[in-house]
């Protein structure tokens, strides 16, 4: 797929979407085989595995069902030695265990009903799966949602995949049956194959509906056509004439749709009259055809008719009239002299030079002022800018939930909305409290017409370290609250419903597992509401620099800035806000693709991925963000590698030269290599002056500790090898680290020629 043609570069605002395409096989090495726009060609699959021998752990929850005791079955057949075992028999587990199959949701949604003992157990499963892969399977959620629980997976996944650095896919099946058992056998052996194969881009997720295997792909698309084209969606007809006089001849052209207040019709009207005056023109009852007529020149006449009344109102100084808002806008008026320039030219404008013509301006956002509108939270950083730019949109009633109502350093702001004209109201209570989202609910003098759910908790913790408190504690506002508000209004015609969320859903977050798998369950509700025919769309942000948390933390915005992560302006948040609020309802879904209900902004990077010190927020390695370096290839079109996820060839010759004799690695010539490619990524989160370094000063250097992530991330992107946080934070130095990396390898290349022999 090239790149667009209209595609100027990462400055201009860009949201991510995710879409669900048949899958398609993958060559031996790691390239997609066709052009990526043949998504919709069908997958084919060889059956027969070319894997060899290996033991496989399915580890159940309750007991063996039959789906379950068949593929144990046929994956015996295909020469794989079994072993079963339920989750509490976690001792079992060692090491040494290639491949891990987690069956426990086909008992329920096990993530969401799991019991203390059961997470303390997962937990040690995984952790334990360093050297193998793992295969989780659950109902489907991302292309058809009958119960969102099962949705956490996802989001564990994705952080699982990016801290721990395994091999964790996921497959979503629509149901526990035969045709759903075949498939995902099949998956199996391509994901054990493209891992084996050494793939660079692999699939970690799939969804299997009735039969068919399919990918998710994330696409990039500008902001600005977004909303221009709900703009389109929106507009209704209008009556045009080709050529700069009246002619016989009309078309239908995109409009401003007509709405009809107490009976009367509203038209914009753009006058060349230096003293037209602005006004509410009465035209026609609803349903009376006699003024345009059904023949295109009925719209000639009733220009005709404008003309004259303009002409009249054009004598009458200081008549100049408010117009009557429709959608909290009024209607539009423009005069230009006759021999001068029209003020608002349209290129098919329905006029004659130096008169009047009708005009539908393209249809501008707005709240309708007659309704309330429910923000839970919503009074932080990002909760504010998106309050008042909803007060400057027609917002006339908006009810906060907050937990700190009643707070002094709110008033100010609460103040604020109400000189513009916003009747506020402040409810103290949790979005985890039904019985407070009800009272919120309930608290307006007009009826709930959209909500928003801005409430959410963080917490910094290895994924080995979670406890099940935290994990609750996190999950609450995303997970619980999402079922309240939804509980609370699926009675009523509301708008919109909105969740506001975290890319850590899309990406995964290292450290942060509760976190991501609340967003991840975000965007699985709003497919299960649409589901349902009701509005959901989900907004995936990722840090905001100008307003919230992240921008009072200085050090934290220089280290995002250094990772060419890049953060989310105001114009771009509330842009996107604009196109999830009108995005379309979905029903159940299409076979061929889904469309997508989950917005990400700021899924992108400030420089290509190719470039010292870049650390996206996916891992490069996982195929849904394939289609990014397209885009990329368009965003950097002058930089060499643009396009390409690594384009460090001293890294890579260091790479080879160690495979090629691990012996090496005793050298000190190697060790000054790891060094030096260590410090080219670390020094981008360094202040500025330590450019010019000599080599006994760069091992002595300190890294900030909250990098670790970060530098464990490159470790096993760069050099293929995985070290624990707590050995990259112990050593704390660049020389120290680069010691660390050394060990590592060595380890690693010790345990290769280890099997080798072990194979002969």
């Amino acid at each position: 797929m090239a790149a667009p043609q209209n595609f100027a570069g990462f400055s201009m605002p860009l949201i991510s979407r995710l879409d669900w395409k048949p899958d398609i096989e993958w060559e031996g090495n790691g390239e997609e085989r066709g052009d990526p726009d043949t998504h919709l060609a069908a997958q084919c699959y060889n059956d027969s595995s070319d894997q060899k021998d290996k033991t496989v752990t399915l580890v159940y929850h309750r007991s063996i069902g039959e789906w379950a005791h068949e593929l144990g079955q046929r994956l015996q057949k295909k020469g794989h030695t079994i072993e079963w075992t339920r989750l509490e028999n976690d001792t079992s587990l060692t090491t040494s265990t290639k491949d891990v199959i987690f069956l426990l949701d086909l008992d329920g949604p096990f993530l969401d009903t799991m019991s203390e003992p059961e997470f303390e157990s997962l937990k040690r499963y995984i952790s334990a799966c360093n050297n193998g892969r793992i295969l989780w399977l659950t109902l489907a959620t991302q292309m058809q949602c009958d119960d969102p629980r099962y949705g956490l997976i996802l989001g564990v996944a994705r952080t699982v995949r990016t801290e721990l650095q395994l091999d964790f896919a996921t497959v979503e099946v629509d149901g526990f049956e035969s045709g759903s058992l075949q498939a995902t056998l099949r998956v199996y052996d391509q994901f054990c194959r493209h891992i084996d194969q050494g793939n660079r881009v692999i699939d970690f997720e799939y969804s299997v509906i009735k039969g068919v295997v399919y990918t998710g792909r994330l696409d990039w698309v500008s902001l600005a056509e977004q909303r221009d084209t709900f703009s389109r969606k929106d507009a209704s007809g209008r009556v045009s004439t080709q050529g700069d006089k009246i002619l016989d001849t009309t078309h239908q052209i995109p409009g401003t749709e007509y709405k009809l207040i107490d009976g009367k019709g509203e038209v914009n009207v753009i006058s060349s009259h230096d003293t037209a005056q602005p006004t509410m023109i009465p035209t026609t009852h609803s349903g009376n055809s006699d003024a345009i007529g059904s023949d295109p020149n009925g719209a000639v006449r009733l220009v005709n008719r404008l003309r004259r009344y303009l002409k009249a109102m054009a004598t009458r100084k200081g008549k100049r009239k408010h117009i009557h808002q429709v959608t909290n806008r009024g209607m539009e008026t423009s005069d230009a002299g006759t021999g001068g320039e029209i003020q608002k030219d349209l290129t098919d404008g329905l006029r004659t030079a130096g008169e009047p013509r009708i005009d539908c301006p393209e249809t501008k956002f707005s709240f309708p002022p007659n309704s309330a509108y429910l923000l839970a939270g919503g009074l932080g950083g990002i909760g504010r800018a998106i309050s008042a730019w909803m007060v400057e949109n027609g917002a006339r009633h908006l009810i906060y939930l907050s937990r700190s109502a009643g707070n002094p350093e709110h008033d100010e702001f609460i103040n604020q909305l109400e000189i513009q004209g916003c009747a506020v109201s402040v409810v103290a209570g949790s979005v985890s409290n039904p019985e407070d989202v009800e009272r919120a609910v309930h608290s307006g003098k007009f009826p709930v017409a959209g909500v928003i759910n801005l409430s959410g908790a963080t917490y910094n913790e290895p994924f080995a370290q979670t406890t099940m408190k935290s994990w609750h504690s996190i999950l609450a506002p995303k997970v619980t609250g999402a079922w309240n508000l939804h509980n609370a209004t699926k009675h009523l015609p509301l708008d919109f419903f909105l969740l506001i969320g975290s890319t850590s859903g899309i990406c995964g977050s290292p450290t942060m597992i509760a976190y991501a798998a609340g967003n991840a369950f975000s965007g699985i509700f709003v497919q299960y509401r649409r589901q349902q025919g009701l509005p959901a769309s989900v907004l995936d942000l990722s840090a905001v620099g100008e307003v919230g948390l992240v921008s009072k933390d200085k050090n934290l915005i220089d280290m995002i800035t250094a990772a060419g992560m890049r953060l989310v302006t105001v114009e771009e948040l509330l842009g996107a806000m604009e196109v999830a609020i009108r995005s379309p309802n979905v029903g159940p879904m299409g076979e061929a693709s889904v469309p997508s209900c989950i917005l990400g902004v700021g899924i992108s990077c400030t420089r290509p991925l190719s470039a010292p010190g870049v650390i996206p927020l996916w891992s490069p390695r996982d195929a849904r963000f394939a289609m990014y370096k397209e885009y990329e290839k368009g965003a950097f079109p002058d930089v060499q590698g643009a396009g390409e996820l690594d384009n460090d060839a001293d890294i890579q010759q260091l790479v080879s030269d160690i495979e090629r004799d691990p012996a090496c690695l005793d050298n000190a010539d190697i060790r000054h290599r790891i060094t030096t490619e260590l410090w080219k990524m670390i020094s981008f989160y360094m202040p500025a002056g330590k450019d010019d370094m000599t080599d006994g000063q760069v091992d002595d250097v300190v890294f900030d500790p909250r990098i670790s992530m970060v530098i464990r991330g490159w470790l096993s992107q760069k050099l293929a090898v995985d070290v624990p946080l707590e050995g990259i934070s112990k050593y704390g130095t660049v020389g120290g680290l680069a010691g660390v990396a050394v060990a590592a390898l060595k380890e690693k290349y010790t345990n290769i020629d280890e099997a080798a022999l072990g194979q002969k």
